[in-house]
């Protein structure tokens, strides 16, 4: 979809919906003051007399309706380029020469330039990046705005696909419709100050949105460069972190204590339970492949085992436990265990609620708090599924980055609260 066109199909939308929700007279009045402000720009000395009138007549709640419709009439525009961009960019991506100012173009201008093996397994080592999340004072957006953004950005790009049929495009219209209706009728920004967990979890929000995918997705990028270019070099295992100052900045807030940061990594964990969940599940459902259904040679030989426990949903008497039973096994152990740790964190929750504040975790464990023991064992449970004869095959182009989603997490940030 050209970008005229997705500007154009947002603008028609927005014009609907404040013809529906406000009148048509707002919406008259809106479109008299676009066109003129247009117009004025281009040097038209009438059309800045008429849009000064126009602005002056203005009662109190129309300039709130037209000033609102201007504000998301440019939320909308700036989501259309950004889908342009990103368009621009698949296209870029189909080229057979590397992406400009990506990891595999880094690589192969390291190896144009001379670097030997050695000096890249150097370099490899050496590296770690660690990307800090803070709260920006100028991005006061709430996080319900930014997640109906984030839904018409999705919705966009189903539409620029030409493989929709006429009904899977007005349905796909409709979505739209309603999706803008409802950031219409949304305050955009808030009528209190935030709190510091507020930032919190606005931050989350990103870390779920876009660094969960993301950060396994550039970990397979080296390891693609590494491939083509020094397939001699294994990539490093950690190099890459992700942490954050919101809620653990104790010298540029005055109100992060020590109340504030156990909440804080309370969320933080909450997060990493759900989404781990969320991989476990998805895991679980890719690993159905039957062991009398392999290959011979996908098939180890039975060894001695010691009894299941009981209740093991994968003990079978008599039956060899192969790596896909096992697999099976542990996930649906690990995943219970997970969804146990949800219960206590919701219910803990619930709790704090009804104390009506942040209770202190000084001197005691906290409820819902997962033992790093035990997530240790559910990723080494998920690794072994994962790397198991065939897995390959059954989880796609996800395997690797449900590996390293799962890989072992390193120390703890210096500052701010390692997510």
């Amino acid at each position: 979809m050209e970008l005229s066109t997705a500007i154009h199909l947002l603008g028609d939308i927005l014009g609907e919906v404040i013809g529906e929700l406000e009148s048509p007279e707002l919406f008259a009045i809106e479109e008299r003051i676009r066109i003129a402000a247009k117009d004025r720009r281009g040097g038209n000395v009438e059309a800045m007399k008429q849009l000064a009138a126009e602005v002056e007549a203005l009662d109190v709640d129309q300039a709130r309706a037209v000033s609102a419709a201007f504000t998301t009439y440019f939320e909308l525009i700036n989501l259309a380029e950004e889908n342009h961009r990103v368009a621009q960019l698949r296209e870029r991506v189909l080229s057979p020469e590397p992406l400009g100012e990506s990891v595999i173009d880094a690589i192969a201008l390291l190896k144009k330039d001379g670097v030997t093996e050695a000096q890249m397994r150097f370099l490899l080592s050496e590296l770690s990046i660690e990307l800090v999340l803070t709260a920006h004072p100028t991005e006061a957006r709430r996080r319900t705005v930014l997640s109906k953004l984030q839904r018409l950005a999705r919705l966009l790009d189903q539409t620029s696909t030409d493989r929709l049929s006429a009904r899977e495009r007005e349905k796909n219209r409709e979505a739209i419709h309603a999706e803008v209706a409802a950031l219409w009728l949304t305050d955009s920004h808030r009528t209190e100050r935030p709190a510091v967990t507020d930032e919190v979890r606005t931050g989350l929000q990103f870390v779920e949105s876009v660094f969960w995918d993301t950060l396994p997705a550039l970990y397979e990028d080296l390891e693609d460069a590494l491939a083509s270019y020094y397939p001699e070099v294994n990539p490093p295992s950690k190099w890459l972190h992700l942490a954050s100052w919101m809620g653990g900045d104790r010298d540029g807030n005055p109100n992060v204590d020590h109340e504030v940061t156990a909440e804080t990594l309370r969320l933080h964990r909450g997060l990493a339970v759900e989404s781990h969940r969320r991989t476990f599940q998805e895991l679980a459902r890719r690993l159905s492949m039957s062991d009398r259904r392999l290959p011979p040679l996908l098939v180890p030989k039975p060894r001695a085992r010691a009894p299941c426990a009981r209740g093991d949903p994968g003990a079978a008497p008599g039956a060899a436990r192969l790596p896909f039973a096992r697999g099976r096994a542990d996930l649906a152990r690990v995943r219970a265990r997970h969804d146990r740790d949800r219960r206590r964190l919701y219910e803990a929750a619930l709790r704090r609620l009804r104390r009506r504040g942040l209770a202190c975790a000084r001197g005691r464990r906290r409820p819902g708090r997962v033992d790093a023991p035990e997530v240790e064992r559910g990723t080494r449970a998920c690794r072994r599924s994962a790397l198991a004869p065939g897995a390959p095959a059954a989880l796609g182009h996800r395997r690797r980055g449900h590996r390293r989603r799962l890989h072992r997490p390193g120390g703890g940030s210096r500052e701010g609260a390692r997510l």
